[in-house]
């Protein structure tokens, strides 16, 4: 993980989905693989980047 990582494994976003790993990223965002404790699936959470 880099220091510009906004979030972490085991972070859980608006108390659903918890974070388990890093995708990537680029210019436009960050992408993580997260479980949805809703729908008890693994899903991709993107960041988009405040930078356009």
């Amino acid at each position: 993980m880099s220091e510009a990582d906004l979030l972490q494994p085991e972070n859980i976003v608006r108390e659903r989905w918890k974070v388990t790993s890093k995708i990537g990223g680029g210019g436009f965002g960050q992408i993580y693989e997260a479980f949805d404790t809703v729908l008890k699936e693994n899903v991709a959470l993107k960041l988009e980047s405040a930078k356009q």
